[in-house]
């Protein structure tokens, strides 16, 4: 599984299930928050799913492990 990620990079499954990662984010950092490029209808407008960046999944790469923010209310 991959997804685009509106920033740059792509949304990937960890193997092993453990997660969802983040790669090839530009300028990426912890705490970061980036936008999947994918979108859908919600009531009048469209919504895409937002990623936190909170550590590297590998050191030393552009691997960093994520979790979802939750959807605005």
């Amino acid at each position: 599984m991959t997804e685009s990620i509106i920033e740059g990079g792509k949304l990937v499954k960890v193997h092993g299930g453990s997660g969802l990662a983040v790669e090839g984010v530009p300028n990426a950092k912890r705490g970061m928050i980036v936008h999947s490029a994918s979108s859908h209808a919600d009531g009048a407008g469209w919504v895409c799913a937002k990623y936190r960046l909170t550590i590297r999944a590998v050191p030393g790469t552009d691997l960093w492990r994520v979790v979802r923010c939750p959807s605005a209310a």
